[in-house]
């Protein structure tokens, strides 16, 4: 199949030819990288890592006794782009709106075929040809990982027209790290086919790396997935493909299957550490693999099976030349040889190494292999090697328990604060319920804290789930939903219907907070519209007046079409790091009324400079 993917030859060094398009009359000799860009495109990389100089007869610059105004390769080249894998030029969007937005989420969904999902370069341009460099622009994303945004709001006289293409490992332009075909669904179950990778690899683990560069679907007749007609909710390496029945006008999905394009060093093979877990005592040797899934730490590792094996005996020699014969000698079943079989004889101690496809499998295999040596030596130095193998059995249990303890931790660390969040929204509720209403409002500033938190680690751990997303939601409709409301709960029929309605406006909030651009929300989000009513009901003792028109005006917020920045307070410059701390601070002054002033100055700055100040950028 075509996908417009180009591949270009470049010495290894990665270094460009001499460029020489000025000369010393006038002011001086300028080879500006933004000229040289310009006079030769496609023969210089945007972001050099090194440059020479020298004069057109050869001699370098250092040579010369000339002082440099500027000598540097960001401004001036070897390169870094050294792969030749290019991809076509892209141009899905343009200007009108709120910019231009040619990010890598968006081109996966729009190009599925012709792009991977871990660029290691971007090149930018107008739609007329001119690079674009991000130094001395103003763009919101310009990032091989992200992609490219410019948003209007940033730029004098807003956004240009632009397209990208992107540099992709060769491997996605020459690839031989091919998984095999799978298909775990069909089309009349579940309203669609959906061949997701999660679940993929929960079902054939090893076979499929955790991180594809490329996917390819297609029909279980062999037809490519582009020529069906049908119309893709999902089609990226990163999560799969997903075809609903109901988005393809009347008609229903084909079914498909797809493999994966990994990364080249997850397809080399690997050889593990050397395996004796038996002995040729009656009735013989035997190293089958399923008995290994009973005897070592990590059974379900061991069950994917070699695509090789060597044996020898344990003093080295090879099997093959030891005249025994075997009655099992296979990669696909393991080793066995049967005393009875040898003439009189008996068979001798072997040992055997096995042979897979994927090294990324040897990593993971290491551990468990490595503690069974181990447990295999201190056996065999041991007269009573009974108590001894029950005593490591044991030890071993409890460090894979430890080990299994460390990634539930792991897994779950942000979700812990998720329910904290949550704990503290019912808390304030209760509190409201009985007339407590400074530690209410404290209790949803408390957990403010905490969602600004949960995200910033579920991303440091790498642990986003689906489950995650989910908790954080009923979390913050609990906190910055039902709690905050009950600030506004009085006798009266309006304000409780003020308060139902904040309530619906963060649900809707929470739905449709998607704005389909990395790193921006729509919508004001509600822990803003949240921490701004608490900390003015605090400061006016509770004054209705003020919080009825300031809780409508949040209303308009949240359920407003406007952008607003992903703050990643946590993961962005050191000053915000500080903002956090100092919120941290607050709470142990919460008796002293001024304290929540700090969060109510924190959240309006949100609102009045949500690009100049609490932009996450790239």
């Amino acid at each position: 199949m075509s996908t417009g993917l180009t591949t270009q030859t470049l010495n290894i060094c990665c270094i460009t030819k001499w460029f020489d398009r000025d000369d010393p009359t006038g002011n001086g000799d300028y080879e500006l990288l933004a000229n040289l860009l310009n006079e030769y495109p496609g023969e210089i990389c945007q972001n050099p890592i090194t440059i020479e100089a020298q004069t057109i007869s050869g001699q370098s610059a250092s040579q010369t006794g000339n002082v440099f105004q500027v000598y540097n390769p960001k401004r001036g080249f070897a390169c870094e782009w050294c792969s030749k894998c290019r991809t076509p030029w892209f141009d899905r969007d343009n200007p009108s709106g709120q910019g231009d937005y040619e990010t890598l989420s968006l081109a996966l969904i729009t190009y599925p075929l012709q792009v991977c999902a871990q660029p290691i370069a971007i090149e930018v341009a107008t739609i007329s040809g001119t690079p674009v460099l991000p130094a001395g622009n103003n763009f919101q994303i310009y990032d091989p990982t992200q992609g490219f945004a410019c948003m209007n709001a940033l730029q004098n006289g807003g956004c240009q027209d632009y397209k990208v293409r992107f540099t992709c490992p060769m491997s996605l332009c020459q690839p031989t790290c091919v998984t095999r075909w799978f298909d775990s669904d069909n089309p009349n179950t579940n309203g669609g086919d959906s061949e997701r990778l999660t679940v993929l690899l929960r079902m054939y683990p090893g076979e499929i790396c955790p991180n594809p560069i490329g996917i390819e679907a297609q029909t279980i007749s062999g037809q490519p997935a582009s020529q069906t007609g049908n119309v893709f909710q999902e089609y990226n390496p990163t999560t799969g493909i997903s075809c609903i029945n109901a988005n393809q006008g009347g008609v229903v999905c084909a079914d498909y299957k797809v493999h994966f394009t990994c990364p080249e060093e997850w397809c080399s093979t690997c050889r593990t550490s050397w395996l004796d877990r038996d002995d040729p005592d009656n009735p013989g040797v035997r190293e089958i693999w399923t008995e290994f899934q009973t005897s070592y730490v990590c059974p379900s590792r061991v069950s994917y099976l070699p695509i090789a094996i060597e044996v020898t005996t344990v003093s080295g020699s090879p099997a093959l030349l030891t005249g025994n014969l075997f009655q099992v000698f296979d990669p696909l079943l393991g080793f066995e040889c049967v005393n009875n079989q040898q003439g009189g004889g008996v068979c001798q101690d072997y040992k055997v190494i096995a042979v897979y496809r994927f090294a990324s499998f040897c990593l993971t295999l290491k551990c468990c292999l490595t503690w069974r040596d181990l447990l295999t030596i201190m056996i065999l130095l041991t007269p009573t090697s009974a108590f001894f193998q029950d005593a490591n059995k044991l030890l071993l249990n409890e460090r894979s328990n430890w080990v299994h303890l460390k990634e539930f931790a792991r897994k779950n660390a942000a979700n812990a604060l998720s329910v904290a969040n949550m704990l503290m929204g019912m808390a304030s509720i209760l509190c409201s319920l009985n007339g407590h209403h400074h530690v209410a409002c404290w209790l949803v500033l408390i957990g403010y804290l905490l969602d600004l938190a949960d995200g910033a680690v579920a991303r440091q751990l790498n642990a986003c789930s689906a489950l995650g997303a989910k908790l954080d939601d009923f979390a913050d409709f609990t906190t910055f939903g039902i709690a905050t409301s009950l600030i506004l709960r009085t006798t009266s029929l309006l304000d409780n219907i003020l308060c139902m309605l904040y309530v619906l406006s963060v649900y809707t909030r929470l739905c449709f907070f998607s704005s389909g651009i990395p790193f921006m929300y729509r919508g004001l989000p509600c822990i803003y519209s949240s921490a701004i009513l608490v900390c003015v009901s605090l400061l006016t003792g509770g004054n209705m007046a003020v919080l009825r028109i300031l809780a409508v005006a949040m209303i308009l917020f949240m359920v407003s079409q406007n952008f607003y920045p992903h703050d990643r307070v946590l993961e962005s410059q050191a000053w915000k790091k500080v903002v956090y701390i100092g919120g941290i601070a607050m709470v142990f002054c919460s008796s002293f009324p001024p304290a929540c002033v700090y969060y109510l100055l924190w959240s309006i700055s949100y609102i009045l400079f949500p690009t100049t100040l609490w932009s996450s950028k790239v």
